[in-house]
């Protein structure tokens, strides 16, 4: 009977407590060896990232929309080592104050936006498949940051929410677990975006590579066919060239325009080889009986 009564009494002590989910981010403890790992991965990583980004800075060639969406890819990845590296800082000074709010404000922010420019990246080739005009004529390497930056403004700002809000407060450096677990639920959810357009992506450039016709393997192969010149043929040649080269030099000094003559003379030269280069293709030299 008595323990009966005690434990009424203890479920009605629990049952009256305020329940909180704020959790103290520091329950959770690295060891050395976790340590060491994190420290290897923000080095590699940050060299990778800004690898990325220095390669399609710096070749003309990969100035286009697609890069575009990789460099985004690679600065809020590297805001994710950068928070990694926070969070590491706040363990090991557990005096940081300001260390311990920038983890919490930041907490599982910034792989939301990265699965965010994921789903964008894959929504772009989904678009350069099925509506190639459109997207050649209205994606530009501007557009692709203007979203991008958007998608990242909105993310974060959605996500922060309860703190510039009020509702939620990172003094204390606690987390939320509600917070924390509808952050999961839209990041599975994007995660679920991805595969789907990944999975498009995929059957669209098969069924696009059915249909365009194959080669011919069975077609005769072409072979090239190299005569050496004649002799008299290539002093013609020269002598041609020789005198439009006087004309080329005697019509710039009355026109006083110095400045184009080797390219004038080169064009000049090249128009003369092929022409030569073609008349002995299509009437070869016969072989002079000895």
């Amino acid at each position: 009977m008595n323990l009966t009564t005690e434990t009424s009494t203890n479920t009605t002590l629990l049952l009256s407590l305020p329940i909180s989910l704020d959790v103290p981010w520091t329950l959770r403890s690295f060891s050395p060896i976790q340590l060491s790992y994190r420290c290897i991965i923000i080095i590699f990583g940050t060299l990778l990232n800004f690898l990325v980004i220095a390669m399609v800075r710096c070749s003309r060639q990969l100035h286009y929309p697609r890069h575009v969406f990789w460099v985004g890819i690679s600065i809020v990845n590297q805001c994710s080592v950068i928070q990694s590296l926070v969070e590491i800082v706040a363990f090991v000074d557990r005096s940081s104050r300001v260390a311990c709010q920038l983890y919490v404000l930041n907490a599982g922010v910034y792989y939301t936006i990265f699965l965010t420019f994921l789903a964008l990246a894959a929504l772009d080739r989904y678009l350069a498949i099925t509506r190639y005009e459109w997207y050649k004529n209205k994606v530009t390497n501007r557009s692709v940051i203007y979203l991008l930056s958007i998608g990242c403004f909105v993310t974060y700002t959605t996500i922060t929410s309860p703190f510039w809000t009020g509702s939620k407060s990172i003094k204390n450096c606690t987390v939320n677990l509600t917070h924390v677990h509808s952050v999961m639920i839209y990041d599975l959810l994007l995660g679920f975006l991805c595969v789907i357009l990944h999975i498009k992506i995929f059957l669209r450039s098969r069924k696009a590579s059915r249909l365009q016709p194959r080669p011919n393997l069975a077609d005769a192969s072409i072979a090239l066919q190299f005569h050496s010149a004649p002799v008299a043929n290539v002093q013609v040649v020269e002598s041609r060239l020789q005198g439009a080269e006087s004309l080329v030099y005697a019509a710039s000094a009355q026109t006083g325009n110095t400045t184009n003559i080797p390219n004038r003379l080169d064009q000049m030269a090249e128009r003369e080889q092929d022409s030569h280069m073609f008349r002995l293709v299509s009437h070869p030299p016969q072989n002079q009986p000895t």
